[in-house]
This record gives structure tokens, C-alpha cells and sequence, in this order.
């Protein structure tokens, strides 16, 4: 499974709580952070854009928050690995 983050800005982390800003309003000093588990109201301040490599880690192994992404076009799954589809295509050219 590939995963493509489309909105890097939308995932946040407070503590070890790695989930996804909605319903938050850009000059509010509160922000809603969903883990796809449970929902947390935190102070603005208090949060962390985690890196890259660990949102792609925690959105390949933790299911309800990579559909709570996917659900708002947060990110893309493809399936299907391209070197096999390259290959597939090949065959037929």
C-alpha cells in the first residue's frame, strides 16, 4: 500500500496523539484534533506538526485514522505497486 499525503498541514500531534485538525477555525486559540479513536480539544500551542515519515508510518498501521483521512481527502491510497504495473502494461505494448 502507497500512501500519498495530500494535506501535510492537517495532521498534527499532541504528545504521542498523532491525528488530523478539523472544525477549527484558523485564529481560534483551540483546536480540534481527531485520531480516527477519540477526539481531543487542545490549546494551539500545544501541538506539533509531526514528520513526514512518521505520519506515513502511523497512517499505514493505524486504520481508523487513515480512513478518517481518506473520508476528507487528506490523503490517497494506490494499491497497486508500479513496477508491477509498468511491467503488466509492458507485456501488452
Amino acid at each position: 500500500m502507497q500512501i500519498v499525503i495530500l494535506n501535510p498541514e492537517q495532521f498534527i500531534q499532541y504528545r504521542k496523539h498523532i491525528g488530523v485538525m478539523l472544525h477549527t477555525s484558523a485564529d481560534s486559540s483551540k483546536v480540534n484534533l481527531f485520531t480516527g479513536d477519540q477526539h481531543f480539544v487542545i490549546q494551539r500551542n500545544e501541538i506539533k506538526i509531526p514528520s513526514l515519515e512518521i505520519l506515513n508510518k502511523k497512517l499505514i498501521f493505524d486504520e481508523p485514522l487513515r480512513e478518517l483521512a481518506l473520508e476528507h481527502e487528506f490523503i490517497e491510497i494506490h494499491d497497486q505497486d508500479r513496477s508491477l504495473y509498468l511491467n503488466y502494461a509492458n507485456i501488452y505494448n
